[in-house]
């Protein structure tokens, strides 16, 4: 069984149990974001980098939950030797368990500690109802940050982060690389989680940027969900395969019909099969769409009118 898949039995999931607090390494603490839940499996993984007095945090909860991560980030504080506040906070992405704590932490620690983000050209729009259901800017104003860009690096005592830009599951997403510590360690937000997958809204993105953190090569991960990893390189090329499985499969459909143009229920029902629940067409057809994009980017798909597709053998 693949670890991707490894924490669902028979439908049911099972997660690792995480501290609240938890020091990772000499630089590193993980500190829950206190707000578990189907999408945000134990919580977001806030982290508090450095070795000085003031340091760096890497993301911000949610802000329904923001009282009780504060309570948890001011045990950090304590923890790791007596931190007296921040030097910066750095947003990964926009999704609200990642961004939705800022206003807390200001108002808590000082509204001049400056945050950090990438800041596209243009807003993604909302998405369903999880982590992606309200606009990058309702839960902080877009003229608060200060941009985040491909290759910047933020300091602090201890440790310096390098940006690396990486959209697919959000536009405006930043993973971050901790040079300091052995092997290389990245900050990986949700691109790559300690368990199972995320949900992407962009695959040929999403696997552009998965190639483009593969070749940092590195050692350990520090995941925006889940436990963090020590075969960081394994584990991404494990991402990049179980993705470029399913652009496979719907490869496979359209080449069994050459020639011919398909219509995307029927890739769908190709791909996945005619007994796949009615609930789950949707999604599935989602995925497949994403595939035809990739396929389509590499040229060996061609799309005709009324969203209907053939293979280019």
């Amino acid at each position: 069984m693949s670890r991707l898949t490894s924490h669902l039995q028979n439908g049911v999931r099972s997660l690792a149990q995480l501290k609240d607090v938890e020091q990772l390494s000499p630089r590193v603490w993980r500190v829950m974001g206190q707000n578990a839940g189907t999408y945000t499996l134990q919580g977001t993984c806030t982290y508090l980098v450095g070795t000085g007095k003031k340091r760096l945090l890497i993301d911000a909860g949610d802000a329904h939950t923001s009282k009780d991560y504060i309570a948890q980030l001011e045990s950090a504080f304590k923890q790791a030797g007596g931190v007296t506040g921040l030097d910066g906070i750095i947003v990964t992405h926009w999704h609200h368990d990642h961004l939705g704590g800022v206003r807390g932490l200001q108002e808590r620690f000082g509204p001049g500690i400056p945050v950090y983000k990438h800041i596209p050209e243009v807003e993604e729009p909302p998405l369903g109802n999880g982590e992606m259901a309200i606009t990058a800017y309702q839960s902080y104003p877009k003229e608060g940050f200060t941009h985040l860009a491909d290759g910047d690096t933020i300091r602090t005592e201890g440790a310096s982060l390098r940006a690396l830009y990486a959209p697919g599951h959000a536009n405006d997403m930043c993973v971050l690389v901790l040079e300091e510590e052995e092997g290389v360690s990245m900050f990986t937000s949700d691109n790559v989680l300690g368990e199972g997958t995320g949900i992407i809204v962009n695959l040929p993105d999403y696997l552009a940027s998965l190639r483009k953190m593969r070749g940092v090569n590195p050692h350990r991960l520090y995941p925006g969900h889940g436990h963090d990893v020590t075969d960081g390189a394994v584990l991404i090329d494990e991402y990049i395969a179980h993705r470029m499985k399913r652009v496979i499969e719907v490869q496979n459909a359209l080449n069994k019909y050459p020639g011919k143009l398909l219509n995307l229920e029927q890739i769908t029902n190709e791909v996945y099969g005619a007994n796949l629940p009615k609930e789950l067409f949707p999604p599935a057809m989602f995925n497949v769409k994403m595939a035809l994009d990739v396929l389509k980017a590499e040229g060996k798909c061609e799309e005709g009118e009324d969203m209907q597709w053939k293979g280019k053998l």
